[in-house]
This record gives structure tokens, C-alpha cells and sequence, in this order.
């Protein structure tokens, strides 16, 4: 949830350098806790040495390393004290739309959050971030004309309970080059 957070409204270089900061400065070691005897552990970017933190660090420290809008800094903190003090609770356990409702609740968590958040985090089946940009780049008519959030809900209405499958399907055709 947090990571999500981290990546809204910014460049997937921006996201990926707030996240590092965070794992730098409030991560704890990993060493090789998570590599089997003949391997090391690695990340994207190279070896691991930092966990990302708890939700209890962020919220208790986050502050002191994130960068932004206060109040979009602020609402990172309010979801990672509420991850720690349990008021949301992210698991399979949990009805997605449960944690919907939950996420919803928090400020600096709106529809596209929520909706993404039960999609990657939680498998829903039905999950659909109507206001996904590329979403929209992706349902554009032959014209080019992109529908509005409001009209691609409705014509996703027609692919339940699998909306999700459908919005992977967008994402890779919204990154395609027309042949």
C-alpha cells in the first residue's frame, strides 16, 4: 500500500527514488536472510541489503525522510499507523471489499488507490482503477478519443466479474505500438 502510495502522480523514477530512500533510511539489514546457500540475495537495482520498513517505522519516522507535498507526506504516515495499529488489514483473509472501505476511510486514499491496492494486493478478480490513465489510453476509439472514467466503468460492467484480467490486458495494449 505504501509503495502504491509512493508511486501516485509521479514518474516511476521519482516513485522508485522515494521507495529507495525510505528502504536507506529506515530499512533494516537484510544480509542473507532471504538467499538459499549457493545464491545472494538481489533486488532490481542489485544485491539486497535493506528490508523495506514497517509500517510502524514509517509512520513513527517517516517523516524525517520523505519528500513531496505535505500533505501527500502526511497521508503516507495516517495509512502506515493505520496498517500498524491494524485499522486496515491487507490480507487474504479480509473481503476485498472490505479493505476497500477500510483504504477509502483514509485520507489520501481515493477510487483508483483502492481499487489498484485489491487488484496487485489482494487478486481481486473484479478490481477496476476506472481513472488508470493508461486505462484510458487504452480503451481511446479508433479516433483516438479517450472515454471518461465514468464511461469506461460503464463498459467494463459487461466484463464481470473479471475486470482485472481486462485491465492487464489495457495496461500491455496501452504500452504497445500500433503495427
Amino acid at each position: 500500500i505504501i509503495r502504491t502510495m509512493l508511486g501516485q502522480q509521479v514518474s516511476l523514477a521519482a516513485a522508485r527514488n522515494q521507495v529507495n530512500r525510505l528502504v536507506e533510511a529506515l530499512g533494516e539489514p537484510v544480509g542473507d536472510a532471504f538467499a538459499t546457500p549457493s545464491e545472494t540475495a538481489t533486488t532490481v537495482d542489485g544485491p539486497a541489503s535493506k528490508s523495506f520498513p514497517t509500517p510502524g517505522v514509517i509512520a513513527a519516522r517517516g517523516h524525517e525522510v520523505l519528500r513531496g507535498p505535505r500533505r501527500r507526506i502526511d497521508a503516507v504516515i495516517g495509512v502506515a499507523a493505520a496498517l500498524a495499529e491494524g485499522r486496515v488489514e491487507p490480507h487474504v483473509g479480509v473481503d476485498a471489499s472490505d479493505l476497500r472501505a477500510q483504504l477509502l476511510e483514509l485520507p489520501g486514499i481515493g477510487p483508483w488507490t483502492a481499487e489498484y491496492i485489491a487488484l496487485r494486493a489482494m487478486g481481486e478478480a473484479d478490481a477496476f482503477p476506472a481513472a488508470d490513465v493508461a486505462l484510458l489510453k487504452a480503451a481511446a476509439d479508433a479516433a483516438g478519443a479517450r472515454p471518461t472514467p465514468t464511461q469506461l466503468l460503464a463498459r467494463a460492467e459487461a466484463w464481470r466479474p473479471w475486470r482485472a484480467y481486462a485491465v492487464l490486458h489495457l495496461w500491455r495494449a496501452s504500452t504497445e505500438t500500433p503495427a
